[in-house]
């Protein structure tokens, strides 16, 4: 009996540990969660600090984000205009510029956000801008690269153009362009290509753009430094002939010829119906020099 007992107390312990062990499976995906829940609070607390005055406070919750979290070269380059911006309330201008500079590094694209947007701020990210951009210039002697699969051969006129084309660069593309012209003209019409997700550039070209025999076209790619790259160009440009647009069916000749062929015909028969009423009995057909119309009693009722 004793025996029996503490066999069950043994197996509802063994139960429990299971129970009490299982959960820690999950502990990974916990700590990604309590990461960047710490990331959040070091950044919200920073800023708390900044609001209420106690920048050196507020740099040293910056500073230990930096350090010490895992950020995205986005959330890096934030966490970097916030240090900028604070020095430059401090009067630190050195600092700052650094601090602006390496933002620029990290991400070209990074912009000052709320609370660091004051007039003195701003300054001082502007100047970091245009001395990291110079710098850059004399640098950079890489050019973009671009990825783009030719037109067809042939489009229909009169339609939508839809041109992609992929577009990278070591620094950052500032913009990407599509020149184009019908054959036989001089001058190009340019449109600047919107940028996509994943460096793609496309732009949209008018169905009523879309004219004459061939399109000639180019692309143009410029990154920050001033470099070009071009997939064509004006002298060698792509070309992609034109095919005439499909007719509407009621613009085309042998529909209207067809109707008029059938609105005489019947014109023939009512007025051979206004002469004669009896030939409405007749069961025949009614010929004449616009056509031939064949008659059934009792399908039309005489005047």
């Amino acid at each position: 009996m004793h025996s029996e007992s503490g066999k069950g107390n043994g197996f509802r312990i063994v139960v429990l540990i299971l129970f009490v062990t299982w959960p820690w499976g999950g502990k990974t995906l916990l700590h990604a969660q309590d990461a960047r829940s710490a990331e959040d609070h070091l950044l919200a607390e920073g800023i708390s600090f900044y609001r209420e005055l106690e920048y050196e406070r507020a740099l040293s919750s910056f500073r230990r984000l930096l350090d010490g979290a895992v950020l995205s070269r986005t959330e890096r380059a934030r966490v970097l205009v916030a240090i900028g911006a604070t020095h430059v309330v401090l009067e630190e201008e050195d600092a700052a510029m650094s601090a602006f500079l390496e933002a620029f590094s990290t991400d070209p694209d990074v912009r000052l956000f709320s609370p660091f947007e004051a007039p003195k701020i701003r300054e001082g990210f502007e100047k970091a801008r245009k001395r990291f951009e110079e710098e850059i210039q004399r640098s950079d002697q890489e050019s973009p690269r671009i990825f783009f699969t030719p037109l067809a051969e042939r489009i229909r006129g009169n339609t939508p153009l839809q041109v992609s084309a992929t577009v990278v660069d070591n620094i950052k593309v500032v913009e990407v362009r599509f020149s184009f012209r019908r054959a036989g003209d001089l001058a190009y019409t340019t449109i600047r290509m919107t940028p996509m997700a994943g460096d793609r550039y496309v732009v949209s070209i008018p169905p009523f753009m879309v004219t004459g025999e061939a399109l000639e076209y180019y692309l143009e790619a410029r990154d920050v430094a001033g470099n070009v790259t071009l997939d064509g160009n004006e002298k060698h440009p792509y070309v992609v002939e034109i095919i005439p647009p499909k007719t509407p069916w009621y613009r085309q000749g042998f529909t209207w010829i067809a109707a008029a062929g059938t609105a005489a015909s019947i014109l023939a028969l009512y007025l051979v119906v206004r002469q004669d009423p009896d030939v409405l009995a007749l069961d025949g057909t009614i010929e004449g020099t616009i056509g031939t119309v064949t008659t059934t009693p009792g399908v039309l009722d005489a005047d």
